[in-house]
């Protein structure tokens, strides 16, 4: 499985990626990867290889909560002929390495 930091995804061109959010709408509503445009909603539960909505020709950075299932997704997408990504500690570490650099505390 192959995966990405969240260092590696703040220094990717998100134009050249697809993000995969496998988190509950309801949670992907409140805030996603900024100023990504490529970005899908699909939650784990629903995700299956072949519906028809990911790209073959673009590489897919799969993000989830904390990142565990994230890497389950991967594997799966890997499997159908992907190029797939899962990234580590999912939106939690992503939210908490954006506060970091953003919020003065």
């Amino acid at each position: 499985m192959k995966t990405v930091t969240i260092e590696e995804l703040e220094n990717t061109d998100l134009n050249e990626v697809c993000i995969l959010d496998i988190r509950q709408r309801k949670d992907y509503e409140k805030g996603s990867v900024r100023s990504a445009e490529n970005i899908i909603n699909i939650p784990f539960d629903e995700l299956s290889a072949d519906n028809g909505l990911l790209p073959k020709d673009t590489p897919i950075y799969i993000i989830c909560y904390k990142g565990e299932s994230s890497g389950e997704a991967c594997e799966m997408l890997e499997k159908a002929g992907f190029d797939a990504y899962s990234i580590e500690g999912g939106y939690r570490e992503y939210w908490r390495n954006w506060l970091i650099k953003n919020v003065d505390i």
